[in-house]
């Protein structure tokens, strides 16, 4: 089991995913909240001493009975469930790569992008424009790189702009495309996308990822 200081450094850390996407965030606001909160609980603030095995546990099997009446929920009591089970050492990587995969695709939905291969990777790289009913003109550069890249593609009609053939892409032009949503991996991180001839869905999957965001702006006069 973790020990407090290293429950704490976790805290610190979820904060520090959540300033990737500063400005304050919007989408994903409630999940980060949520889940910090589930392991900001375990620590008691005025002994500073963190909770025991079992009532950890007890935390634990009242999550899984929680009702799960759309996939928001369930995904957000199924990364609360891994929190706690990272406290307790029985999983290695916890929901925190998993919350800001989602949280970033989110982000990028329906951003336009180039895609490219780069060795066993796939670097995809555009301009986004989240989605912030404060600041509707808000936008940001950014890259995103799927380690030990798949691509698996459905498209019907060849991309006029570049052919493909099977899984390769050749290495010029680039070819844009427009991100989709995240999609379920056994292991790593996957997600939709589509190009202009609406003809099919492509699907990026990798190991692992990157990501840069930059250029932020949220298009007010100031």
């Amino acid at each position: 089991m973790r020990c407090e200081k290293e429950v704490r450094q976790r805290i610190e850390a979820w904060d520090e995913a959540r300033a990737y996407f500063y400005p304050p965030l919007v989408v994903g606001q409630i999940t980060f909240d949520k889940i910090v909160s589930e392991v900001r609980r375990l620590i008691d603030e005025k002994t500073g001493l963190i909770e025991t095995e079992s009532e950890i546990r007890q935390r634990f099997e009242e999550l899984g009975r929680q009702p799960r009446p759309d996939r928001a929920i369930e995904n957000l009591l199924d990364w609360s469930a891994a929190e706690l089970r990272w406290v307790l050492g029985e999983d290695r990587q916890g929901a925190l790569r998993k919350v800001v995969w989602e949280v970033l695709v989110a982000q990028l939905h329906d951003a336009t992008c180039t895609m490219r291969t780069d060795g066993a990777d796939i670097v995809l790289e555009g301009k986004a424009c989240p989605f912030d009913p404060s600041h509707p003109k808000r936008s940001f550069q950014f890259w995103v790189r799927f380690k030990e890249a798949k691509l698996e593609d459905d498209r019907r009609e060849w991309n006029p702009v570049t052919r493909r053939f099977g899984d390769k892409l050749l290495s010029s032009p680039s070819e844009e495309i427009w991100i989709l949503y995240p999609d379920s991996s056994e292991s790593g991180v996957a997600l939709t996308a589509q190009d202009n001839t609406l003809s099919g869905i492509l699907r990026f999957s990798g190991d692992d990822y990157d990501f840069r965001i930059w250029d932020h702006t949220t298009g007010s006069p100031d």
